[in-house]
């Protein structure tokens, strides 16, 4: 964890009101939808990811403009980028092993509670090459929503608690937190985000930076869209 900066102890009013914008663009997305979409479009991923690219905006000025917090106190250097692109690319090759396993075989994602409808079957080594360059471009795509949500959820929620509870407090928090935002009370979502979130935070701590989150994030989310659930995935 980088060394506490005067600057940037905001406290729990600060979080309840980011908490609060945030659930507003998320409601603000759900109404979108319900109103401009009919059945499955893209519309169902372009609307919640504006609602990320919002969040950014908010959270980037709150952190960077109102707090005053310098880019390197978060690890967000260019000479830390090329290690966290590489620890988030190692720790996404198992997630994509598996993804593509559950595809593959129908009766795995029957029997899971979970509804996958993935965008892109993979039945022969064309279709996988295919899928890859997909994958990259999805990555790429997702990189700036998983930005927001990395200096949300570990640059703001996790350093708190980290300040009040210390480092093992803080992971089991903030990936509590960051579960029930994000699956609410689906047990396999939950279960799914609280581990997510522990990976997050394993990956913000062991390189003092939020870049190999942000890698790993991006490349969770293409993979969950384009191997697994589809534009399901998004709400916000």
């Amino acid at each position: 964890m980088a060394k506490k900066a005067k600057h940037s102890l905001w406290n729990i009013k600060d979080i309840i009101i980011l908490q609060f914008i945030f659930y507003l663009l998320r409601e603000a997305i759900r109404w979108s939808q319900e109103v401009l979409v009919t059945g499955d479009s893209f519309l169902n991923f372009l609307l919640p990811v504006g609602g990320q690219l919002v969040f950014l905006a908010v959270v980037f000025f709150w952190l960077f403009f109102l707090y005053e917090v310098p880019p390197p106190y978060l690890g967000l250097t260019l000479e830390k980028l090329k290690s966290g692109t590489i620890l988030g690319l190692k720790l996404g090759i198992p997630l994509i092993l598996l993804a593509v396993f559950l595809i593959n075989f129908p009766l795995a994602a029957r029997e899971s509670s979970l509804n996958f409808s993935p965008l892109y079957y993979i039945t022969d080594a064309e279709q996988l090459t295919t899928s890859l360059l997909y994958l990259v471009l999805f990555t790429t795509l997702f990189f700036l929503p998983a930005l927001g949500t990395e200096l949300y959820f570990r640059g703001i929620i996790a350093s708190y608690f980290h300040r009040k509870l210390g480092t093992f407090g803080a992971a089991a928090l903030s990936s509590a937190f960051f579960a029930i935002v994000w699956a609410g009370l689906h047990p396999g979502w939950l279960l799914f985000h609280f581990l997510l979130g522990l990976g997050l935070y394993y990956c913000y701590t062991s390189r003092e930076s939020l870049w190999p989150g942000v890698i790993y994030l991006s490349l969770v989310k293409a993979v969950l869209t384009l191997y697994a659930v589809g534009w399901q995935y998004f709400n916000i």
